[in-house]
């Protein structure tokens, strides 16, 4: 009877194993509940203490989550650094390269740019790509220099021939078939338009007008007075003008009419032609009447010496100046307009230095004045009729200061 006591037993335990296992329970808790309920409290109590540390054993099944799986982060590969480019000893210190590439701009037009057309243009490469590429970047100064230098010295000789006239400037350029040609032209100095003075004028190597006063550079023009070296005769009467005529400034109110600065010695308008009329100068040097016409008497005008002796062949000289070059041909004095002698421009300057030293408001006069050959000489002038100018005899004014009154020196006629 044991023995199926404890074979029943065995069913028992074997039936309770089988349905513990078959239900699903949530928890251990609830696990032991249906455990004890169907177990028999007499047989089974110590097998239900061993089921129930079994069961606690195992933990309930956990409801697990599928993790995100965070995307892979691609490794990040650190750029070297580019390396600075060493400069060779041959490349000039000054010149750096720079490390980011040059803006584009406008090329400017300049000489050094027309001058360095020859040199080849460097292409920018970036630094990173080779030690080699910013050797590129810095052009050479020397290379510039190598290829100016020859142009400059070609231009330069080109401008200077190798022999130049006196007071101008020669250029040598290739004409339209291909020869190299020379041109001179006149040179424009400054340093003879800022001289006023006669005499200074000459010293710079310049020529002066005798008309307008004014310095210039050299010329054929025959109102220039020149010299070579020293100060000569013939800026003596320019003096004496001068100093009777003051450089003055004019403001003109009239539309139109630019103010201006006339230079010293120029004849203001009221002698010339206020009293150096046309009428007066054409008596003079053509004997003409108030009419225009030839005057009755041939000897009347006619102060120049061709002239007079144009009208009145024959006549005979009966006295002379030879150090102011005037002669006399009996009462009537002449000026000598020969070759070396006097031009209008000399007697016009003579007679407007005698009205003026007359004073204002003087209608007649005789007074001394300078010479272009340094011997003063007495003129005398009037307004009545055509007016006239004329040497008052030959014989010079011994002890009168330039612009006195030279009146009974000696005499003439018109």
């Amino acid at each position: 009877m044991k023995f199926y006591g404890s074979l029943f037993s065995l069913f028992t335990i074997i039936a309770l194993i089988t349905q513990t296992e078959v239900a699903a329970l949530p928890t251990g808790s609830e696990l032991s509940v249906h455990v004890t309920q169907r177990t028999p409290s007499s047989n089974v109590a110590p097998l239900d203490d061993t089921l129930t540390r079994r069961a606690a054993r195992r933990p309930p099944p956990r409801k697990v989550t599928p993790k995100k799986v965070a995307a892979k982060k691609k490794p990040t590969v650190k750029k070297a650094a580019p390396k600075k480019a060493v400069a060779k000893k041959s490349v000039p210190k000054k010149a750096v390269a720079s490390k980011a590439p040059p803006k584009k701009t406008a090329p400017k037009k300049t000489a050094t740019a027309a001058k360095t057309k020859g040199v080849a243009k460097a292409k920018i490469v970036p630094a990173a790509k080779s030690k080699t590429a910013a050797k590129a970047i810095v052009p050479k100064k020397t290379a510039a220099k190598t290829a100016t230098a020859p142009s400059a010295k070609n231009a330069k000789a080109a401008k200077t021939p190798a022999t130049t006239p006196a007071g101008q400037v020669c250029r040598r350029a290739p004409g339209k078939d291909g020869k190299t040609a020379t041109t001179c032209k006149p040179v424009k100095s400054d340093k003879c338009s800022a001289q006023l003075g006669c005499g200074q004028c000459v010293l710079a190597g310049c020529g002066f007008n005798k008309q307008t006063m004014a310095c210039q550079s050299k010329s054929a023009n025959p109102l220039l007075i020149t010299g070579s070296g020293t100060v000569p005769k013939a800026c003596l009467p320019i003096n004496q003008m001068q100093g009777l005529f003051p450089r003055k400034k004019s403001l003109s109110k009239q539309k139109g009419v630019k103010s201006g600065v006339s230079n010293a010695g120029v004849i203001p308008a009221n002698i010339k032609p206020g009293i150096l009329s046309p009428i007066l100068l054409n008596h003079v040097f053509k004997g003409t009447g108030l009419n225009g016409a030839a005057a009755e008497s041939a000897k009347s005008g006619r102060h120049l010496r061709s002239v007079f002796e144009r009208a009145n062949r024959g006549a005979k000289v009966t006295s002379t100046n030879n150090a102011a070059k005037i002669l006399a041909f009996g009462d009537k004095t002449v000026w000598e307009d020969g070759p070396g002698g006097y031009d209008q421009q000399d007697i016009i300057n003579m007679c407007a230095v005698a009205i003026k030293a007359s004073g204002v408001g003087a209608i007649e006069g005789n007074r001394v004045v300078q010479t272009k050959f340094g011997s003063p000489i007495c003129v005398s002038w009037f307004t009545k009729g055509t007016g006239s100018c004329f040497p008052l005899g030959t014989k010079p004014p011994r002890g009168k200061r330039l612009g006195a009154d030279c009146t009974g020196n000696d005499s003439a006629t018109d």
